[in-house]
């Protein structure tokens, strides 16, 4: 007969602290296994004392794991009520008022066989079927709200369609499995760059409008917007491809502000309004500058240019003309402080003027003066 050693008082107390270390630390599960092993050697002592600290700690130990059954219960139960809300979004907010996720995951932490023991697996599965059943609603949370997205955008409802893609992209993370939770992140982003693409479009012919009823700034500034939109793409690809398109567009649409401000130029030169019409010039150059495409960009400047020195001339015929009227002889500093126009360009347009008839008229090169007959 093998000979069964007692437990000392010694070894039964060193058994303790450990097992009320592990109480501390909310080891429940540990503590049952490690008394299970000691029961026997307990109950051979015949020590009152040992018994009732061992059926102790067994209580606190049963105790410990029945509370954290109970909490999960209770929080499975007001997620299962939360699901089982009238629409999405009043479990919605029932779930994130109960911070349903967060509580999960924190039951996730204390759910493991040292704390719980036995009844870890019944558990676990419990949290894993809600875990799943959160999963299924929000996903279908997500893909009634990319229907209600699209619906927005064929009404061309741009803005609160884009704010619902971004705030069920947030929603995402609530999701636990991996799998599910990419695949809808990448039909969030797919339809985010449907709706990015068909707000460029209405953008672009909105713009050719605008230049129709001669609203160049807001043609501009809608045009800019474009671009700012563009980047929102998330797929490089496309967006690549979005942009370059959107590039020979508002090449076009630049081209097609510039030809509008040039006949309103030459309007305003036929009414002698050079300085308005020069300065409408001004702005060509300005909007050519953002023209990509470097031969029409060079094609426009030099329009630009050519219509520009006209007009400058036009100007100084009308000071020479309208000064000439008053005054039999004129200085070129005095034409230039009239019309305020480079000396060299109305010397060498008095000549012009002079050769063509314009004028009757001599030019003094030394005093740099014109003398009408």
């Amino acid at each position: 007969m093998k000979f069964k050693r007692k437990l000392s008082r010694t070894q039964w107390q060193n058994n303790l602290d450990q097992l009320e270390q592990q109480m501390i630390d909310g080891h429940y599960g540990s503590v049952l296994e490690s008394l299970g092993s000691l029961k026997e050697k307990v109950e051979r002592t015949k020590s009152v004392e040992m018994s009732r600290s061992f059926s102790d700690i067994t209580l606190r130990a049963e105790h410990g794991i029945n509370k954290i059954k109970e909490e999960i219960n209770s929080l499975l139960i007001l997620v299962e009520k939360s699901l089982s809300a009238d629409n999405h979004e009043n479990s919605d907010l029932k779930l994130k008022h109960y911070n349903a996720r967060r509580e999960l995951n924190q039951f996730h932490d204390k759910c493991n066989e040292e704390n719980l023991g036995s009844d870890f697996k019944q558990i676990i599965e419990k949290t894993n079927k809600i875990k799943e059943k959160i999963d299924y609603f929000y996903s279908d949370l997500i893909k009634e709200r990319i229907e209600t997205g699209r619906s927005l955008t064929e009404q061309k409802k741009f803005d609160e369609s884009i704010k619902i893609m971004k705030d069920i992209f947030k929603i995402t993370v609530y999701i636990y499995d991996f799998k599910l939770r990419s695949e809808l992140k990448e039909k969030i982003k797919s339809n985010s760059n449907l709706i990015y693409s068909a707000m460029i479009k209405a953008e672009i012919e909105t713009s050719f409008e605008l230049i129709n009823k001669n609203k160049f700034e807001e043609t501009i500034r809608k045009l800019e917007n474009t671009f700012k939109i563009a980047k929102n793409i998330f797929d490089f690809k496309l967006r690549s491809s979005v942009i370059e398109n959107l590039k020979t567009k508002s090449d076009l649409i630049y081209s097609a502000v510039i030809k509008k401000e040039i006949e309103n130029s030459y309007e305003l030169n036929n009414l002698k309004k050079f300085d308005e019409s020069i300065k409408k010039l001004e702005h060509c150059f300005e909007i050519c500058d953002k023209i990509s495409n470097l031969r029409l960009q060079n094609e426009s400047s030099e329009e630009i240019n050519q219509l520009k020195s006209k007009i400058r001339i036009a100007k100084i015929k009308n000071s020479v003309l309208g000064l000439g009227m008053r005054f039999p002889r004129l200085q070129a500093s005095d034409i230039a402080e009239n019309c305020g126009e480079d000396e060299g360009l109305i010397v060498s347009t008095i000549k012009e003027m002079i050769v063509n008839e314009e004028i009757y008229a001599m030019y003094f090169e030394n005093s740099k003066s014109v003398a009408f007959d």
